[in-house]
């Protein structure tokens, strides 16, 4: 993954800087699940974002919160698919403003980061893998690729999210897969 490899150029901080504050007392934290919990409010947020981002721009690949140790208690957004691009900074003002739009103010400050990542990348390919072996969309207290994980939430796992693209470029005239599909479609 990018920022456990040190390659923080494909990290950005959520705004351009870290805000620090202490863990959000309102989330819930103590891993209940249940329907009236603000943890499930916040969860059930990010799926409104996640499914107005698809059908805006396309199947994602991973779209996951993840909690590292040593965060704050603050989440990165993680977001896979193939029509990021190779310049981040538009699509990182495109799912910051998504974000913000669904958001209260408390919760965008509990969150550390946004991490666009393409789906050929190691991390995304290893979560999707991990999360079928496992057979669930919530991890808790795991190593994975030199980071401890203390929860994270796959809303999507679709692993041939890059194809539904490659369709939809099809129906929409542009007959030739973009260039990270034509990567993924060539390792499938």
């Amino acid at each position: 993954m990018l920022f456990s490899q040190g390659r923080y150029d494909g990290a950005v901080y959520l705004c351009g800087y870290t805000v620090e504050q202490e863990r959000c007392a309102e989330h819930d934290r103590s891993g209940q699940s249940s329907p009236e919990s603000p943890m499930t409010e916040f969860i059930e947020k990010f799926h409104r974002i996640e499914k107005e981002i698809a059908a805006e721009k396309g199947d994602l690949v991973l779209f996951a919160l993840v909690e590292r140790e040593g965060s704050g208690g603050k989440w990165d957004l993680v977001v896979s698919a193939s029509w990021l691009g190779e310049n981040k900074v538009p699509t990182l003002d495109y799912l910051s403003r998504k974000v913000r739009s669904v958001l209260d103010d408390d919760e965008v400050l509990s969150l550390s980061r946004i991490v666009p990542l393409d789906p050929t990348e190691e991390f995304v390919r290893d979560m999707i893998a991990y999360a079928g072996r496992e057979g669930t969309d919530e991890l808790r207290d795991i190593e994975f690729h030199g980071m401890f994980l203390v929860r994270a939430y796959l809303l999507t796992l679709q692993p041939d999210g890059h194809r539904e693209d490659e369709r939809r470029a099809v129906r929409e005239g542009d007959r030739s897969p973009s260039a990270p599909a034509r990567e993924v479609a060539a390792r499938s």
